[in-house]
């Protein structure tokens, strides 16, 4: 009973919002329908809207929605909506900088602390240059061409967990064949360039997440105020939270680190 109950709980959480917004149609018809169109770059209100006139044909015909509409993703694809203007690939990329600007604060402060602690020099080798480097490529590569990528992993979890696990081993093998000094430069002064890196990217971040645009909430066409407020807040706070995870990870590992030194 109570691991029914706790089921029942989980699965109630997790198509909250599609209840809300076809509340006549299977969940996971509503979910899938609206994982596809979210990859397609869809705005938030179309999203509500083309799930809402699903919604009516089930309440006002009895059918489900799979034997009305077919397969969910299929159907997302048949309806052809255009791409929001905020959701397109140029657009993903720009929204992708602040973050590579923070990964790149995020790699001269982890490389200083050790230096500091010991009172050396920063120094900056072929494996690291080439590490970042190749993170930096393949954040904007998948910013680029974001769709396919999000459409696999949704697809296949599986193979999106082992492509994550080779591409980060990818990125240690260079840190440790690849020692040759490139560069020595003072562990205070790279330190200091990269914790301002780190803090312009968060302010772009945290500026972007706070504008009124910034959120693109899914929303039925005549979607209560009380309920649009709440997802807007509750986009917004996911956006805030996103822009504080690389130096929150910066400060937790530069920490280890100097304990460590």
């Amino acid at each position: 009973m109570t691991s029914t109950s706790a089921r029942e709980r989980r699965e109630a959480r997790r198509y909250a919002m599609e209840r809300e917004l076809a509340p006549h149609v299977d969940p996971r018809w509503a979910e899938a329908a609206l994982l596809e169109l979210r990859i397609e770059g869809v705005a938030g209100d179309r999203i509500g809207e083309a799930l809402g006139e699903v919604d009516s044909h089930c309440a006002e015909s009895g059918e489900d929605a799979y034997e009305a509409f077919g397969d969910p993703v299929a159907y997302a694809r048949s309806l052809e909506l255009p791409r929001s203007p905020d959701q397109g690939s140029a657009a993903i990329v720009r929204t992708v900088l602040p973050t590579v600007v923070q990964l790149a604060g995020m790699f001269l402060t982890l490389w200083s602390v050790p230096a500091l602690a010991a009172g050396d020099a920063v120094e900056i080798t072929v494996g690291q240059v080439l590490a970042g480097a190749v993170l930096v490529a393949g954040l904007l590569l998948l910013a680029w061409r974001s769709e396919p990528v999000l459409r696999a992993l949704v697809r296949r979890p599986v193979l999106g967990t082992v492509a994550f696990g080779a591409a980060s081993a990818a990125l240690v093998v260079p840190l440790l064949l690849l020692r040759g000094v490139l560069v020595t430069l003072p562990a205070a002064a790279t330190g200091a360039v990269g914790v301002a890196l780190l803090v312009a990217g968060v302010a772009v971040d945290l500026s972007r997440a706070r504008r009124p645009d910034a959120d693109d909430p899914v929303l039925a066409p005549l979607q209560d105020v009380g309920t649009a407020t709440r997802r807007r807040r509750q986009s917004r706070r996911v956006g805030l939270v996103a822009a504080l995870l690389v130096p929150a990870w910066t400060l937790v590992v530069g920490v280890l680190l100097w304990w460590l030194a």
